[in-house]
This record gives structure tokens, sequence and C-alpha cells, in this order.
């Protein structure tokens, strides 16, 4: 049976979602976990990711997190720009535990499934924590305003999705299990701007609260900052210190508005107290620090497409340092290295130690052998 707030939490969706406050925006659900093989996710809701067009003045449909409170990020063409802050968030932020972080690796394994660019993506990441949305519905739209259909393939307008998305793992299906037996639902529908109307269903245990909760825009600093890559115990600093790039646009690309992808590591980013990675120039590519340096590789190179109107040749260049970085030792500053050496970009970031968070000294290759 539903409490007071529950019901009256419902209707004011119900409300919000016949407004025209919320065309480019869905409305925010907060969710908080009742299911304990999911994990305990902190300060922070289930993660939870929505599909839809008008996100941040896109003409095209993107991802972006639900809950732009605890998960502030923009939105994203690709999921896994998204999936992979969230789950680094509920790390360094939420302070989730082991099983929710394991979950959410599980949910990015389901979003990645799917057909990209497609709200099953979505579908299949909230399914992971036992949401049950209908982003498959919902028709893909390109950056030119054409509709493709809901698998992207051009077929025209929505259709019911039937296809049933199966988490082929034990946590999923006890999330999934456990959220039905135990919930009681409440169902709004949302008109998102330029986009077929779809139903979003809430589930929610009897002891939640289904609240719309307003988005919180980030106003981050405009300094651009670097990491001192000369001593093993570097730490963040506030000079621009951006090593120039040896290559000429003719090689690497035209980056348009911004200037050329770089990427620091060090000590004290954020006030962490462990290494981390974090665009150098934050004022062209404005995100917080990461202790997996491809939330900031994707983030940037997505910013290459949405932000910069970099051509071809630069996207494809930053696609090449993100492969670079990966092929490198994580978490170490050599990653970091691999990155820039792509833009012609000359930086020494293996030289500094790796620290964990509890401020223990791993050494440059992060194996626990400190550097002299």
């Amino acid at each position: 049976m539903l409490t007071s707030s529950q019901i009256g939490g419902a209707v004011a969706l119900f409300f919000l979602a016949s407004s025209g406050d919320v065309l480019a925006r869905p409305i925010l659900y907060s969710r908080q976990s009742t299911n304990s093989s999911l994990g305990d996710f902190g300060s922070c809701t289930l993660p939870e990711i929505t599909f839809a067009v008008g996100f941040d003045n896109r003409k095209e449909t993107s991802f972006e997190p639900t809950n732009l409170v605890d998960y502030n990020h923009g939105s994203a063409d690709g999921i896994d720009i998204i999936t992979n802050f969230m789950c680094d968030q509920l790390v360094n932020s939420c302070k989730a535990d082991a099983t929710a972080q394991a979950t959410c690796k599980t949910a990015q394994a389901a979003a990645d499934a799917q057909l990209p660019g497609t709200g099953f993506q979505a579908d299949a990441f909230n399914a992971v924590f036992g949401i049950k949305t209908n982003f498959g519905a919902v028709d893909v739209v390109t950056d030119q305003g054409t509709t493709l259909g809901v698998d992207g393939t051009n077929t025209g307008a929505a259709v019911a999705s039937t296809s049933a998305i199966t988490v082929a793992t034990e946590t999923g299906a006890a999330a999934a299990a456990a959220t039905t037996d135990a919930a009681s639902a409440a169902t709004t529908t949302a008109a998102l701007a330029d986009c077929v109307p779809t139903t979003v269903t809430v589930t929610a245990g009897a002891a939640d609260d289904v609240t719309a909760t307003s988005s919180v825009s980030s106003v981050a600093a405009a300094a651009t900052t670097t990491a001192s890559a000369t001593t093993s115990t570097a730490s963040a600093t506030t000079d621009d210190t951006s090593a120039a790039s040896t290559d000429s646009a003719s090689q690497i690309g035209d980056f348009g508005s911004c200037t050329i992808p770089q990427i620091e590591f060090g000590v004290g980013f954020d006030d962490r107290t462990e290494t981390a990675f974090q665009p150098t120039n934050q004022v062209d590519y404005n995100h917080g620090s990461a202790d997996n340096i491809g939330v900031i590789t994707q983030f940037m190179c997505n910013t290459l497409v949405n932000s910069c109107g970099a051509n071809a040749l630069a996207q494809s260049t930053c696609a090449s340092a993100i492969t670079a970085a990966a092929a490198a030792t994580a978490p170490t500053g050599q990653q970091a290295d691999a990155f820039n050496a792509v833009f012609g970009i000359q930086t020494n970031f293996a030289a500094v130690d790796v620290i964990s968070n509890t401020g223990i000294n791993l050494g440059p290759d992060g194996t626990g052998a400190a550097s002299a």
C-alpha cells in the first residue's frame, strides 16, 4: 500500500510531466535500494540512465544520468561515457561498497550488449538495478534531426518493443525479483520535447518515497590546472604549463574552438588522497578527476564532437589516443603519457608514484616498489 508521501509524489510527478517545464529534461526520480544483493550505494541513489531528445540543447537523442544531483554529468551520445562516470562516482563520491561497485560493472556490460545509441542500452543498464524503464520505445534521432526508428536503422516511427532484456547475472536477476516482489508501482507519462512520448514505470519499495528532484547544474571554476610530473610525490598545482604539441593540424586534425586534449596525473586533484587523472585544460574540458583514465578520455573525445566542433581527423586521433592509454599500465602516469603522445605532446607522468586512496605509495608502476 502506498504511503501518503508516495501518493503525493506520484501526483506531483503527473502534473510536472504535463507541464512545459520538463520538455527538454526528464523528471528526476530518487531511488534508494532496499535489496542488499545490489550492494550499499553509500550517500547516493541507485544509478539510473535516461535516453531522450533535448538534453543540453541537443537535436539528437543522447544519454544522461537520471539523478543529476548525485551523478552530475552532462549528456553524451555514447552511453559508456555516462556509465563509466556513474560507476566511478560510486567509488569517489558516494562511498559505495564493493558489491554495489560490482553491480555497476555488471550494468555496464549489460548496456554494452545492446544496440549502441538506442534506448535499449539505458533499459539494460537500469534493469540490473531492478529498475524497469522503456526507453527502447524512443526513436533514435540524429544531430541533423533525422528520425531513425527505435533501433537506429531508419525504420521510421517508434514501435512497441517486445524484446526482453535478459541480465545474465545472479546479481541482476536477484535485483529484479526482489524489487518486483517488494514493490508498489507509480506510473507517470512524461512528454519529452521533440520525442515520441514514452511511459516510464517507477518501481518503489514500500519504504521508499518517489519524489521529483530538481537537477543541479555544476558551475566549475574556469581555471586551467596542471600537475607537476617531476617528482614522485607530485601534487595538483594551478599553473598553466601545458606542453605544446609538436604535430601540425594536418597530422592530428583541427580541434575547433578547443585546445589539443591533454591529461595530467597527480595527487591532490579534487582533494583526493590518491593519484588520479584529469584534463589539463579545465576550461575547454571541464571535468573532475577520476581514478580510471577511461572516464576522462571518453569525456574529452566526446567534447570534441559536442562542443569543440573538431573535424573528423581530430576525432579519429582522439580515438587512437584512447586506445593508446588503455594499452598502458593502469592506473599509472604511463597512461597519461601514452594519451598525450598521440597528439605530439611529451609528458613524463610515468615518473609519478601511484598513491592509493589510503595514502600508500605504490611506486610509478603501481606494484608497491616506490621510486628512490
